[in-house]
């Protein structure tokens, strides 16, 4: 028939964290299952009239198996089962219904959220009995503020950690039912979802809505790149003015919705092109009405993550750039800049690697060598971009010069020194051919019992560094590998693991943090405790071989740095294993690289700087760039295109030139404020740009 759904937006995932155990507002419910497991139930007012099934509701059962059911229940279902069902409670709202239960801290509470006018129910971090941490949350928004067509209340799901692991049970069911449990919505039941439904995961919303059937047609096309030769534009935003019902194009550039027959704007944009409008779009019900719409490029290539080399010891190379480049056209040029030293800018294809990310490679070079490199984008349409966005007057760059401090403990344990650090503790430091991340090595540090052996109870040993030159630029890398005892009931703390601390100038030991933090925090148990105070960051737990980085900028001087590993009075494990230690400096610096002449291979005309520009402030640069020797004439011209000034007009050799506006015409007048443009005439070749003038 000519009827459809009017769907609504899908909802935004916005967590909302109300449990008081992580400084939210919510109130314990106070439902008693802590010790049993035995689920609980009990009966809470609402803060509105809520209406569910054409029903208004004032009151709403909250139970610890993952559900809230309208008006008062004693059930405590935990066996899910299908919906509709008549083993479920009447009434039923059901995030995750499963056998569940409260521990420690972690509770069920609920949050009257008056500003917003919504009552929110969170399970926070409650277990099942197979394994599974679950947060999750049921919001129901108050019809007097949040209208439907129906009158029934908005209900959102949403979910932060979401373990569906009771396979012997049913896992989990998600949905909501009526009163006589005949009719309902099951979204997920047994790990399967319905057709077309994304999965219940961390971080999904789910929004249920009463909805009135309407007449509806179907409005698709295709959104196309017309400077491209017609190619589709994914990401593009078709959007209905009327209503704002907005449709985003696919990978093929195609949108399709099902709209409610009528005649509309249609507003169709993207970032990188110029907008376009439609108006008297009809859509008929029952069918299909087609427009495709063609687009123009007006977007240059935009760089993003490009890889900051940063200073290496490493001579062989290749030194790998990635760079992820968004642009919906051909490239006429994609590519790398780099000089080694001043002896010349050699240029190197950006690969595409899919997904929108290029890489270009620069061969090793011998130490002591400075490396500027820039990258340059150009569409067919000959728009233009570099980046960093002023290149070639500001470039990317590197040193290869000597490390501070490099050894991958392959020669031996050279002027490393190891010790106990509290009185009455261990110390087992010891150099191990165990474990190793060194390429074709064999050999690392370990803190442990030798071989594969477990660390000793009531350990702190410490792994000093010789002394060392820092250059308040430092960096210290490693790569490291543990395995240490943490909580089972507080898996973000643990009994046992190793820091770092340095000393500079034989002063006090202090902390040093590692760049992302440690893995975990200090607990102590009811053994005799780790040395490291309650609280205090480390690493923990089961970690693989991970490089780890320290920023050890503003600290200059000789210092030395040791890895500090603790235990307690039980349960050892392997240990930690530490490899391929290095401190790398700031390098001789910029101003000591070398003159490097820029050569630019296309003509090229800059945003003026400043801008806009007060005429009192000095005036602006202009820039420019010549390939070649080449008659030029660069020249201001005011908004209706009446010749202000000739800042130049004569022969001028290849490369990068700047040239001075002061703000004043011919006559050496000041300019009024306004919008004015700049003119760049090479043979007869013209470029022009905007700048505006302020008094």
């Amino acid at each position: 028939d000519n009827t459809d759904t009017d769907y609504p937006e899908a909802p935004v995932y916005d967590w909302i964290e109300i449990a008081a155990n992580e400084g939210g507002p919510g109130i314990d419910c106070n439902l008693s299952d802590h010790a049993t497991r035995q689920a609980d139930s009990d009966v809470f007012d609402l803060p509105f009239t809520f209406t569910f099934y054409g029903e208004d509701f004032d009151r709403v059962t909250i139970c610890s198996n993952g559900w809230i059911a309208m008006g008062a229940t004693t059930l405590v279902n935990y066996r899910n089962w299908n919906i509709p069902c008549a083993g479920a409670p009447e009434y039923m709202i059901a995030p995750m219904w499963d056998g569940l239960y409260q521990y420690g801290e972690d509770q069920v509470y609920y949050y009257n959220d008056t500003a917003n006018h919504r009552f929110i129910v969170q399970w926070a971090d409650v277990r099942n009995d197979y394994g599974g941490r679950e947060n999750f949350e049921v919001i129901l928004y108050d019809p007097a503020h949040y209208p439907t067509d129906t009158g029934d209340g908005i209900i959102v799901f949403q979910f932060r950690d979401f373990n569906n692991t009771d396979n012997e049970q049913h896992y989990s069911t998600t949905g909501i039912q009526n009163g006589d449990m005949t009719d309902g919505l099951m979204y997920g039941y047994y790990n399967y979802h319905n057709a077309g439904a994304a999965s219940v995961q961390d971080g999904r919303a789910i929004k249920f809505m009463a909805l009135v059937a309407m007449t509806r047609g179907t409005l698709t096309g295709t959104i196309m790149n017309v400077s491209n030769g017609g190619t589709p534009i994914p990401g593009a935003a078709v959007k209905l003015v009327e209503t704002g019902e907005t449709m985003i194009t696919d990978i093929d550039g195609h949108y399709s919705g099902s709209i409610q027959a009528g005649i509309y704007t249609m507003a169709v944009s993207h970032e990188s092109f110029q907008p376009d409008t439609l108006y008297g779009v009809e859509v008929v019900a029952g069918e299909t009405t087609v427009r495709n719409v063609g687009l123009i490029d007006i977007q240059p290539p935009i760089f993003l993550n490009t890889t900051d080399y940063g200073h290496t010891m490493d001579t062989v190379g290749p030194y790998v750039i990635e760079t992820t480049v968004i642009e919906y056209s051909d490239f006429s040029e994609l590519a790398l800049y780099y000089n080694a030293h001043g002896t010349g800018w050699v240029t190197v294809p950006l690969v595409d690697q899919g997904e929108n990310l290029y890489t270009a490679s620069i061969p090793g070079q011998p130490e002591m060598t400075f490396i500027e490199y820039y990258l340059v984008g150009t569409d067919i349409a000959d728009q233009r971009a570099t980046d960093p966005a002023d290149a070639p007057w500001n470039v990317y760059s590197f040193w290869v010069f000597p490390a501070i401090f490099d050894d991958d403990i392959e020669a031996g344990e050279g002027a490393w020194t190891h010790e106990v650090v509290t009185g009455g503790y261990v110390d087992q430091w010891h150099r191990s051919s165990q474990r190793n991340h060194t390429s074709g090595g064999d050999w690392s540090w370990k803190f442990g019992d030798t071989g594969g052996g477990v660390y000793t109870d009531l350990a702190d040993g410490a792994l000093i560094t010789e002394p060392l030159d820092l250059d308040g630029e430092s960096v210290l890398t490693f790569w490291h590998w543990m395995a240490a005892e943490v909580s089972g009931s507080y898996p973000e703390q643990a009994y046992e693991g190793g820091l770092l601390e340095i000393s500079v100038e034989g002063g006090a030991w202090m902390q040093i943090t590692p760049e992302g933090g440690y893995t975990h925090t200090v607990r102590h148990g009811d053994s005799q405790a780790c040395p490291f105070p309650v609280g205090t960051p480390f690493f923990s737990g089961e970690i693989a071989w991970t490089e780890v980085t320290v920023d050890l900028a503003g600290i200059v001087g000789t210092a030395q740095i040791r890895f500090r590993f603790g235990s307690d009075g039980s349960t050892g494990l392997e240990g930690w294993y530490v490899d391929d230690i290095r401190i790398i400096g700031s390098g001789p610096g910029y101003a000591d690289g070398p003159e490097v002449e820029v050569m630019p291979t296309d003509v090229a005309l800059y945003q003026n700087r400043p801008n806009p520009f007060g005429v009192r402030a000095g005036g602006t640069q202009i820039r420019f760039d010549l390939p070649r020797e080449a008659q030029v004439q660069l020249r201001v011209v005011d908004a209706t295109g009446r010749a202000v000034r000739t800042l130049v007009a004569r022969g001028m050799p290849a490369g990068q030139h700047q040239m001075q506006w002061d703000g004043r015409d011919g006559a050496q007048r000041t300019v009024a404020a306004g919008v004015y443009f700049y003119i760049l005439d090479i043979d007869g070749d013209q470029r022009s740009r905007r700048m505006l003038v302020l008094r």
